[in-house]
């Protein structure tokens, strides 16, 4: 089955807080500390910014935040349920994060902590580049750019 991609709406934000919960959790042993999404507060963003959420068969699984700070775009946060992922939807969200950025910039950043390799490795592979290393808030960070 398809998953399909819409802007949230207000009556979301429990939804992706569970998503959040559900698919960071794992980390918590690895980083020794809960990852910051967890603690995101999405009612505030599906406000403030531009979030996106992904569904499949009108439950939502997955969703994606993008923010603007100090003159540019982040991908703050973007998350699929476990049992979801593998399957392209994580893709599928970032590539409706740079259809709605193209449209504003020629680029776009995000970070992800040191410990989530495998979201490393996967923005290595989907075009990101490495632009530095650095502990915010506790938290030990490798930030990254892609151009559009």
């Amino acid at each position: 089955m398809a998953c399909s991609i819409r802007r949230a709406r207000h009556d979301d934000g429990t939804v992706l807080q569970a998503i959040a919960s559900e698919a960071y959790t794992p980390y918590i042993a690895v980083m020794g500390q809960v990852p910051a999404p967890m603690l995101a507060d999405f009612e505030t963003h599906i406000s403030n910014d531009i979030v996106f959420v992904s569904e499949i068969g009108g439950e939502v699984c997955g969703y994606a935040v993008v923010l603007f700070s100090e003159s540019s775009y982040w991908l703050d946060n973007v998350a699929v349920l476990p049992g979801r992922q593998g399957v392209g939807m994580g893709r599928a969200l970032i590539e409706a994060v740079e259809a709605w950025v193209a449209e504003r910039t020629d680029r776009y950043q995000l970070y992800t902590n040191i410990m989530m390799v495998r979201n490393i490795e996967m923005y290595l592979y989907l075009g990101f580049v490495e632009t530095g290393r650095r502990v915010v808030d506790g938290y030990d960070r490798v930030y990254f750019e892609k151009r559009l």
